[in-house]
């Protein structure tokens, strides 16, 4: 058959075509558009030419390729190079990293779950180890000491022996002879306890000898399975735990004050026990903070704690209910 040439109707392209195909639908080579194969011509036709269209300029364009170049002032110091671009981009990419990083410790260290209230004074067992992160007390752990899962990381686990505990040496931020607030998540390994309850923490030994700064303690099922605050020639009774579970406990104590406020688990519990001084009396004590024991050559009562105790904080002001709550929540 023969050959003839047409043009595309879209873009103009020439096509050579066999005589054959006329009538039927193809693509175009060049522009890939469906067009219909014209009848076989005796003579070739030529397309019109292609429409030109005009835009207005503001300006004539220019009558070649070639445009003007205004000189450019080139800076004083040579522009650094990409890779050097790069490298400064990754090396501080790199340092705000590290700073988050470090920022992230700080924050995680003063409180595993929620944020310390204002006024710390020092906060053991964020890692189970008797660091002090907040007030750098950090305390000498005793080898029966045990770690176990916790509230905030790990919590001390006292066994109840003579070499079951942590002391903590004297500093003038831990006598406090004004007011003061204490927290702790308490665990305790058995209903029945022994009958003078478990010690928490306690500075300045037995409330009977009249120079104990402050101290806690769980009461015996006798008195209330609560929670007791002693001080110099007294001390206070409130609550009532009878589980094994985590419960969260707040004491706030103000020198002079008839009796101490004390929360469990957010909520404010009565007075159930008063004994001794009919005011709370904070000695100025510089004798070891003791957790998990009633450490007192002097009086010669020795008390061993059986339970786990964490996220022990002393505060050197008392805390406001609502805050005592949101610390309950943040870390429960």
């Amino acid at each position: 058959m023969a050959e003839f040439k047409f043009f595309c109707p879209r873009c103009g392209q020439h096509i050579l075509c066999d005589s054959g195909h006329s009538g039927m639908q193809i693509n175009c080579p060049a522009c890939q558009q469906a067009i219909m194969v014209p009848q076989s011509p005796t003579v070739a036709t030529i397309p019109p030419p292609a429409p030109v269209y005009s835009f207005p300029q503001s300006t004539p364009p220019p009558t070649s390729h070639q445009y003007p170049v205004t000189p450019v002032a080139q800076p004083a110091v040579p522009i650094q190079s990409n890779f050097a671009k790069n490298v400064f981009i990754v090396l501080a990419s790199v340092l705000g990293l590290v700073l988050l990083g470090v920022v992230g410790w700080y924050g995680y260290s003063k409180l595993a779950f929620g944020h310390l209230p204002p006024g710390s004074v020092a906060v053991w067992s964020v890692e189970g180890n008797g660091v002090d992160p907040v007030g750098g007390h950090n305390g000498e752990v005793m080898p029966g000491v045990g770690f176990e899962p916790g509230k905030g990381g790990r919590a001390f686990h006292f066994t109840g022996n003579d070499n079951s505990f942590v002391k903590v040496a004297d500093a003038p931020e831990l006598r406090l002879t004004n007011v003061l607030t204490i927290t702790f998540w308490l665990k305790k390994l058995q209903l029945q306890g022994r009958p003078y309850g478990e010690c928490i923490v306690n500075k300045g030994g037995d409330w009977t000898r009249g120079e104990l700064n402050y101290g806690v303690a769980t009461d015996h099922e006798s008195i209330g399975t609560g929670v007791a605050f002693l001080f110099a020639g007294g001390n206070r009774h409130a609550g009532s735990i009878t589980d094994t579970e985590w419960h969260h406990c707040a004491i706030i104590a103000t020198n002079g004050q008839p009796d101490p406020v004390f929360y469990i688990d957010g909520e404010i519990q009565p007075i159930n026990r008063r004994e001794g001084a009919s005011t709370i009396n904070l000695f100025p004590s510089t004798d070891p903070l003791y957790i998990g024991a009633q450490v007192d050559a002097a009086s010669g009562w020795f008390y061993y704690s059986k339970t786990k105790i964490s996220e022990l904080a002393i505060y050197n002001r008392a805390l406001s209910g609502e805050e005592i709550q949101r610390l309950y929540a943040a870390q429960k």
